[in-house]
């Protein structure tokens, strides 16, 4: 996969901001440890909103925008979902070995991480679920190429219809 965090934080305009964030306390509440292109990326943003709509979580000390809890919020949807009876969810990202690890999110549009044993977490693709749960979008590349071609208007779903690829971006990040 390929690593756009330093287009990212260029695009973004963050390069000479610094955010200390302590993965370790994060990756062993998750159980998994977290690519290091997005780590490379959440050195200069931290949890923040990109160009007003796309948050992006990390470590932090409110729930609401820390990594670990909408991890945990989404697990626990998922199960919740599953224990309900959901059978319209694709049942490959729900099999031993693999899950779906929410690392963004855009109105109420999740960005997963595609977590498989034996895979590298630089080599993990990207899952984009709607709000609904009817449209899911597997890509082949990295978090942070992902996130670089929704902001410039490259990545065109029905959850960012409307929201980017405008000239001049933003990274407002919330207090840590």
């Amino acid at each position: 996969m390929n690593d756009y965090s330093d287009r990212l934080v260029e695009l973004l305009g963050v390069a000479d901001d610094v955010v200390d964030c302590g993965w370790e306390p994060t990756e062993a509440e998750i159980g998994r440890p977290v690519p290091a292109d997005y780590k490379r990326l959440i050195s200069h943003t931290g949890s923040a909103a990109l160009d007003d709509h796309l948050t992006v979580f990390a470590p932090h000390t409110s729930d609401e925008v820390d990594l670990a809890a909408l991890v945990r919020e989404r697990d626990a949807a998922w199960e919740h979902l599953r224990a309900g009876g959901a059978t319209d969810l694709p049942e490959r990202f729900f099999t031993e070995g693999r899950r779906l690890i929410a690392f963004a999110g855009v109105n109420a549009a999740y960005l997963y991480w595609n977590a498989r044993d034996g895979v590298r977490p630089e080599d993990w693709g990207v899952v984009i679920v709607d709000a609904d749960l009817d449209n899911w979008y597997e890509l082949e590349m990295s978090a942070t190429e992902c996130l670089y071609r929704v902001l410039t208007g490259e990545i065109e779903f029905a959850p960012f219809m409307g929201l980017f690829g405008r000239r001049g971006h933003s990274a407002g990040r919330f207090g840590h």
